[in-house]
């Protein structure tokens, strides 16, 4: 630990954030705003106010990710009953699988993937926002690898889950309707089976959010030449013991690869402590670490971690 600048205590300086349940989430904000207004330092207030922004960002992008996957859920479901109905779901069973994806996107799934898209965008503003702290002049020109990132997550969440999933859970209903000829059944079944998917689903969105705020945050600093990444995040019972180690410290961008988060084949710097992790880098400079007491670790304090 530290003694704070301002107020004289010895502590890590922290950001909080989400855990679970709306009701701590409301709670982390509140107490997030209360660090902001109470800050003193220009460039941590800075710094702080993004990371609320962030937060806002991912919890506003989760709940209308949900709301918006949980419409086109019931759209499809009413225009399947429709069609097992008039007798035509053998028709759906003909279409080749991009047939079927563009079905279920036409039904609704796109407006899912409009309010990804959307907040893809936010976060590259957020990144560069904050970036603005030590660097003004940054822009999204500085960050290239966007159109490509965006491109791959979105492939990756759509292609991989979304419409995979969706298309699983149509075929087998359409198939249960064909041998049963019991259209209630196939229906619940459909529902059921949209359903289960969904929370994955909603998780693996707002992983993928995550991921790619770390992934901007890593191509900013390399084009900002900002050298240390303080790690944020909650600390709580359901903190990973690797996040836990970490939360309120820096890592240099040389040690970065020595950072093991005990996942084969993960980066720390993009997926932070592992699979829906909370957590989160923000690239900072070394007079900004040097002011406010921030420990940042060793080589050796880094391969223990």
């Amino acid at each position: 630990m530290s003694r704070c600048l301002h107020c004289g205590h010895e502590h890590v300086p922290q950001i909080s954030a989400f855990a679970e349940g709306d009701d701590v989430e409301k709670s982390a904000v509140e107490q997030l705003a209360s660090q902001i207004k109470d800050e003193k330092d220009k460039e941590f207030k800075e710094l702080l106010t993004n990371k609320k922004d962030s937060l806002r960002v991912e919890d506003v992008f989760a709940s209308r990710m949900e709301k918006s996957l949980s419409q086109a859920k019931s759209n499809l479901v009413s225009a399947i009953k429709e069609i097992l109905r008039q007798g035509k779901g053998s028709y759906l069973l003909t279409l080749t699988p991009e047939q079927l994806n563009n079905y279920l996107m036409d039904k609704g799934l796109k407006d899912a993937l409009q309010v990804f898209s959307d907040a893809q965008l936010d976060i590259r503003d957020l990144v560069v926002q904050n970036m603005r702290t030590f660097s003004p002049s940054f822009t999204s020109s500085n960050l290239a690898l966007f159109p490509l990132l965006k491109t791959t997550t979105t492939d990756a969440l759509f292609n991989d889950q979304i419409l995979s999933a969706s298309a699983k859970s149509v075929k087998e209903a359409l198939l249960t309707a064909a041998t049963t000829q019991n259209v209630g059944a196939a229906i619940k079944q459909l529902e059921e089976g949209l359903q289960k998917a969904t929370g994955v689903q909603i998780t693996e969105a707002r992983t993928k959010i995550s991921e790619m705020n770390r992934s901007l945050t890593a191509t900013a600093a390399e084009a900002a030449d900002l050298k240390y990444f303080y790690y944020s995040g909650p600390k709580d019972s359901i903190t990973r013991p690797f996040c836990r180690k970490l939360v309120g410290k820096v890592v240099s961008a040389s040690d970065m690869n020595k950072l093991s988060n005990g996942t084969p084949g993960s980066s720390a710097l993009i997926q932070g402590g592992g699979y829906n992790c909370r957590h989160s880098w923000t690239a900072v400079s070394k007079e900004f670490c040097d002011r406010l007491n921030l420990q940042i670790l060793t080589s050796a304090e880094v391969k223990q971690l």
